[in-house]
């Protein structure tokens, strides 16, 4: 009986406990001043000589196991690696400071103006 009741109850348990966990990891992104910091300097890290030195490194040991192994596949996955270290910067900041310009604004209610006639 109990197996039953834990069957049907344990997947309700687990959906609300992620839910608690993300509601309040949805609010992370509104404070964390004291990582400011560390986060800049990560960053610089990666964007400047080092994050290159490490691209290139990447692509080093990749070209040298795709020798080793006589397979290229080290070398284009070194490369992903290499490119995603580069580029994560970017991409991080385009998501996470996302916001919405007054132009954005006006021609959203441009298209649904038209959509309305």
């Amino acid at each position: 009986m109990f197996a039953k009741l834990f069957k049907k109850v344990a997947p309700l348990a687990a959906v609300a406990a992620g839910t608690a966990v993300l509601a309040t990891a949805a609010q992370a992104g509104t404070s964390g001043a004291e990582f400011q910091e560390a986060y800049e300097m990560l960053v610089g890290w990666i964007e400047g000589f080092f994050g290159r030195a490490m691209a290139v490194a990447f692509l080093l040991v990749g070209l040298f196991m795709g020798i080793a192994r006589q397979n290229l596949m080290a070398c284009g996955i070194s490369i992903a690696v290499a490119f995603g270290l580069v580029i994560t910067p970017t991409i991080l900041d385009s998501i996470l400071t996302a916001t919405v310009s007054a132009e954005t604004v006006a021609v959203e209610a441009e298209v649904a103006q038209i959509a309305a006639e």
